[in-house]
């Protein structure tokens, strides 16, 4: 999804309006996920069940840009996806999701960021 102001909550606001609210955003919605929450019972898994997947938002800007404030030049940052993130990823997509759902105005492959 596109960010196109500076307003703080807003990304999460729109994500949980449109039926996807961030994982572990415990004010718009988002539940925070333990391994049981994904992985089927009787599906052999190497932590707990109790065990969260994941212990904050999985909110992340693989890409920001901006003009700089000072130099009025463009800036460009990119950021790869963390390793509890990625692991969350990839633990949905193996027991859950086999097709990643997708929302208008996407600009980042998911694919690319977390390889």
């Amino acid at each position: 999804m596109q960010q196109v102001t500076t307003c703080e909550h807003q990304i999460r606001l729109h994500l949980q309006h449109l039926g996807y609210p961030i994982v572990g955003d415990d004010i718009y919605g988002g539940k925070h996920l333990k391994v049981g929450n994904i992985v089927p019972r009787g599906v052999p898994f190497p932590l707990p069940r109790t065990d969260f997947v994941i212990k904050r938002q999985a909110l992340h800007a693989a890409y920001l840009a901006f003009t700089h404030p000072i130099s009025d030049k463009p800036v460009e940052f990119t950021a790869p996806v963390h390793g509890d993130m990625a692991n969350l990823i990839s633990m949905l997509r193996e027991h859950r999701f086999k097709k990643a759902p997708t929302l208008a105005n996407t600009v980042v492959n998911l694919e690319t960021a977390i390889n």
